[in-house]
Formats: structure tokens, C-alpha cells, sequence
């Protein structure tokens, strides 16, 4: 039962890390003007993201946040699918 529950928080910082990562690396190339227009929409979404270093802070943390729990369920998702399966 615990390597269930290890893996729903395994793979809910595995995506938020992965996630943090995508906004900063994002942020970088926007601001040498590679023309990212996610950047752009991303800053819509998450609260407090502009350019700058505390901004790229606060977006990165909003994206580990939403990566973490969207990370969680998905994988609590198909552990219950999983065992629905398997139990049949």
C-alpha cells in the first residue's frame, strides 16, 4: 500500500519539476525574443508571472504547483483503474 501511494507523490513531482523547468526555460527564450507565444498565454494562468526574477520565481512555483496536482490525480486515477482491472 505505501509504494501506491509513493508513486501518486513520485510522479506528481516529477511532472511540477517538469513543468517549473518548461516556464523558466520558456521565460529565457521569450526574453531573448524567439518569439514564444506560450509565454504569453502562460501568463494568464498563473498569478504574479511577468518577466523578471522574482516573476520567473512565482510562475515557476504555480507551474510546480499545478504539475504536482495534476500529477497526483492522474496517476491516483489509473492506480484506481488499475486495481478496478485487476480485481475483475
Amino acid at each position: 500500500m505505501q509504494h501506491r501511494y509513493r508513486n501518486i507523490i513520485v510522479f506528481g513531482l516529477t511532472l511540477g519539476s517538469f513543468l517549473a523547468i518548461y516556464v523558466i526555460i520558456g521565460t529565457f527564450f521569450w526574453r531573448l525574443n524567439l518569439k514564444t507565444e506560450i509565454i504569453k498565454n502562460i501568463s494568464h494562468a498563473y498569478t504574479n508571472y511577468r518577466e523578471g526574477t522574482l516573476g520567473i520565481l512565482i510562475g515557476s512555483l504555480w507551474a510546480f504547483l499545478d504539475g504536482f496536482i495534476v500529477g497526483a490525480t492522474l496517476m491516483y486515477l489509473y492506480q484506481q483503474v488499475y486495481q478496478m482491472v485487476k480485481n475483475r
